[in-house]
C-alpha cells in the first residue's frame, strides 16, 4: 500500500522505513514505486533483512532514477552480488551521492566491484563500507592517482570514550582522487575494544587506496 502511495505521491521527499523486516519482497516493491517517483531523495531502510535480491531490485532503480541522492542499506544481509548489482547502478547514475553499506556481508568480489565503480563515478561523495566480510583480498581493489591525508584526533564534540586511549577518540578520512571528482569522506568512532578493529580496517582502505 506504500509502495503504490509512492508511485503518484509528488510530494514526499523522505522515506524513513528503519527496522520493518520486510525482506526483498518489501524492497522489491519500493524499487517499482520509485520507478515512477521523482520526488523522493533520501531513503533510508536500515535494518529490514533485505538480501542481494532486494539489492538488485534497487539497484536496477537506481540505473534510471535521477532524484535519489541518500541510500542508507545498512545492517541489511547484502552480499557479494548485490554489491556488484548495486557498483554496475553506479557506473550510470549521477545523482547518489551517499551510500550506506555498513553491516551486511559483501565480500571481496562485491568491494572490488564497487572501487571498480566509484572508479567512473563522478557523484557518490560518501561510501560506507565498515563490518562487512571484506578481508585482505577486498583491499587490493585499485583506484588511479589518489592523494590521501589520514588524520588521528580526539575531537571535544564526541561523547564516547576509550579506556585504551582515556579520551575521545575518532578516526577521519579526507581522500581527493584526482582521476575522478570523488571525494571520500568518512568517520569512524569507537569505543573500548571496539577500536582495534577499526584502526585495522582503516589502515586497509588506506593501504588501497595508496596502491
Amino acid at each position: 500500500a506504500l509502495a503504490d502511495a509512492l508511485k503518484a505521491n509528488c510530494t514526499v521527499t523522505h522515506v524513513y522505513l528503519r527496522g520493518n523486516w520486510f525482506g526483498d519482497e518489501g524492497a522489491k516493491a519500493l524499487a517499482h514505486a520509485l520507478n515512477s517517483n521523482r520526488t523522493v531523495i533520501h531513503i533510508n531502510l536500515e535494518h529490514n533483512y533485505i538480501g542481494d535480491q532486494g539489492a538488485k531490485a534497487l539497484a536496477d532503480t537506481l540505473k534510471s532514477n535521477g532524484t535519489v541522492t541518500h541510500v542508507n542499506l545498512d545492517y541489511n544481509d547484502i552480499g557479494d552480488e548485490g554489491a556488484k548489482a548495486l557498483a554496475d547502478a553506479f557506473k550510470s547514475n549521477c545523482t547518489v551521492t551517499h551510500v550506506n553499506l555498513y553491516g551486511n556481508r559483501i565480500g571481496a568480489h562485491g568491494a572490488k566491484a564497487l572501487a571498480d565503480a566509484l572508479k567512473s563515478n563522478h557523484s557518490v561523495t560518501y561510501i560506507d563500507l565498515r563490518f562487512n566480510e571484506i578481508g585482505d583480498e577486498g583491499r587490493k581493489a585499485r583506484r588511479p592517482r589518489s592523494v590521501c591525508s589520514l588524520q588521528f584526533r580526539a575531537p571535544l564534540c564526541c561523547e564516547r570514550h576509550s579506556e585504551m586511549f582515556g579520551s575521545s577518540t575518532m578516526l577521519s578520512s579526507s581522500c581527493i582522487f584526482e582521476a575522478s571528482t570523488l571525494v571520500h569522506q568518512s568517520m569512524l568512532r569507537s569505543t573500548g575494544s571496539s577500536i582495534k578493529e577499526q584502526v585495522r580496517l582503516f589502515s586497509l582502505l588506506r593501504s588501497a587506496m595508496h596502491q
